[in-house]
């Protein structure tokens, strides 16, 4: 019962597309309904991993 824009918002979020692709499986939904929460959830955690590179230092170097 909550509006789409929730809905989105939610679907944006790690623990909202993790949720969203669990449920769908669970309730037996088709692979093409629940693909693209996991697709956002891989993009998002390699774009996590790249900016970790880029912020944390090299093991050795001074900070």
């Amino acid at each position: 019962q909550m509006s789409e824009f929730m809905h989105k918002l939610g679907d944006m979020t790690p623990n909202g597309a993790g949720m969203t692709a669990y449920l769908k499986i669970l309730q037996g939904y088709d692979l093409s309904q629940f693909i693209w929460p996991i697709i956002y959830l891989c993009l998002f955690g390699f774009v996590m991993f790249v900016l970790s590179l880029l912020v944390f230092p090299k093991r050795g170097e001074m900070a």
